[in-house]
């Protein structure tokens, strides 16, 4: 998507009526519904978190995002791709500032001053008990980024264009909740993006495709 296209379409993204959980299902786990009535039977309070879709443009006027890995640790998204965020603090005075607080944290880039230009459909996460809230964000310009080592193995950035064209496919996942299940997700730089992450971006997929179609 050129530069021009994306500048083009951002009014129409706060205003759009969003796919909600119909981008969601359609790339969610096949149990995940399961887990969701596991989960709430026993009346667990969800903790709030929020992740942050910041874009910005680049020399080939093109607007691009950064993913994450995450780095190995004791936990159930050990190892994942995902989007830049993390779970609300006490000081947080909003989701919004919770995710640009973990972006600045994770990757060194300060949104502090920007326009949120949309918050995509919340979900739940039933492994970690999290409610994600995502945000989109636009940049005038290029950041640094600057990885937190103890947080993120790997960085690397994603373009509006090539997430439009992304194929949704299956692999199967083994991990410490999932024991050789097919998910569906997209392959990014060679990793498979599944799970929360996938569903967010099949959710701003269909928004940009249904916007530059109309």
């Amino acid at each position: 998507m050129e530069k021009s296209t994306f500048l083009s379409v951002l009014p129409k993204l706060k205003e759009i009526s969003l796919p909600g959980n119909d981008a969601h299902k359609s790339i969610a786990p096949p149990d995940r519904m399961q887990r969701i009535k596991e989960r709430f039977s026993q009346h667990v309070t969800p903790k709030q978190a929020a992740v942050m879709i910041c874009c910005y443009p680049k020399e080939d006027n093109s607007f691009y995002f950064p993913l994450i890995q995450r780095n190995v640790y004791p936990g159930v998204h050990s190892g994942q791709i995902s989007l830049p965020g993390g779970k609300m603090d006490l000081e947080d005075t909003s989701l919004w500032h919770t995710a640009h607080r973990e972006l600045k944290e994770e990757l060194g880039i300060d949104v502090v001053h920007q326009e949120q230009i949309c918050q995509l459909s919340s979900l739940y996460i039933p492994p970690s008990n999290f409610w994600v809230t995502p945000y989109l964000t636009v940049l005038d310009s290029t950041p640094t980024i600057i990885a937190e080592q103890r947080e993120v193995a790997e960085v690397f950035e994603l373009s509006l264009a090539s997430l439009i064209s992304l194929s949704k496919e299956e692999q199967t996942i083994s991990n410490s909740y999932l024991n050789e299940k097919s998910v569906s997700g997209y392959t990014v730089n060679k990793q498979f993006v599944w799970g929360a992450t996938a569903m967010i971006l099949t959710e701003l997929k269909m928004i940009l495709s249904e916007l530059i179609t109309n």
